[in-house]
């Protein structure tokens, strides 16, 4: 009889420690894709976004003055870095942006384009659950303007010439 009781309750044990296990998995986060606010959409008007990446706002930073403007915008999703190579080299084009520079390093990508007014660097990134785009973006200048220096924490420093 002991030993049916002690059977039934090593029994009782496993299953309770199994079905613990599999409800404590973490599950997936679900997250609604953010849409860039509209100083951003302006910004990166021409520049195409791979289809289901998010807009990171807390990577991200806009400048903008009288004759310039430029940022840097972080998207995040799902993709390979093969397919997000082949969507930039095949889109960008189609957007009027002509390549200047092409490389790879580790799990990076860098895709450097020039338009007639603007550039553009992509940085593209792989990882293993996630991929990220980093695109900076700017007007561009003309030669011998004045030019403020200015960096994500807004300290500002003397203009150049």
């Amino acid at each position: 009889m002991r030993r049916q009781v002690a059977k039934a309750v090593l029994i009782a044990g496993v299953i309770l420690g199994l079905t613990a296990c599999t409800t404590m998995q973490q599950q997936p986060v679900q997250t609604k894709p953010v849409k860039p606010p509209q100083k951003i959409v302006e910004l990166i008007n021409g520049i195409p976004i791979y289809p289901g990446f998010s807009y990171q706002e807390n990577k991200s930073f806009v400048y903008e003055s009288n004759q310039v403007k430029a940022g840097v915008l972080v998207f995040s999703g799902k993709a390979t870095m093969s397919q997000l190579v082949e969507f930039y080299r095949s889109k960008m084009p189609e957007y009027g942006w002509k390549m200047v520079s092409f490389f790879q390093h580790d799990q990076d990508s860098f895709l450097n384009y020039d338009a007639p007014d603007r550039t553009c660097q992509l940085t593209l990134h792989a990882g293993e659950f996630s991929s990220t785009i980093t695109i900076r973006t700017g007007t561009k200048i003309s030669e011998g303007s004045e030019v403020q220096v200015v960096n994500p924490s807004n300290a500002a420093a003397p203009p150049h010439k």
